[in-house]
């Protein structure tokens, strides 16, 4: 029996995600996800970026605000640091940058960003 939902029928690639919390939080339909989320993102945790795109980028939780992240800048992505050693570069060093980032987007999936350090009690 095919896997469905709202009737459309669920890719072979998604039925080992579909039973995990995140699967289920996803399915659950709820407007405001991020107030249900099976996760807690607390100031202080650090996160990796998923993106191939940002590979090398990490951030650290400064506070968390109505379902936003707001997050300074640890490290940069590979490839800007690569740039910045190059002569006349108009790459700029992200490190100390203040970013916002949904609180939904913190979990671990491709584009997401994945818990590097949880916050020490």
């Amino acid at each position: 029996m095919p896997l469905e939902y709202e009737g459309v029928r669920v890719p072979e690639s998604l039925r080992v995600f579909w039973d995990t919390p995140i699967g289920r939080w996803w399915r659950q339909g709820v407007d405001d996800k991020a107030a249900t989320l099976p996760f807690e993102v607390k100031p202080g945790q650090i996160y990796a970026d998923n993106d191939p795109r940002s590979d090398g980028r990490t951030l650290r939780v400064d506070e968390v605000i109505d379902g936003v992240a707001l997050c300074t800048i640890l490290t940069n992505r590979h490839i800007t640091e690569y740039w910045l050693h190059q002569e006349g570069s108009w790459v700029k060093d992200q490190i100390g940058h203040r970013t916002r980032i949904k609180v939904r987007r913190l979990y671990p999936n491709a584009r997401g960003y994945r818990l590097i350090e949880d916050v020490k009690e």
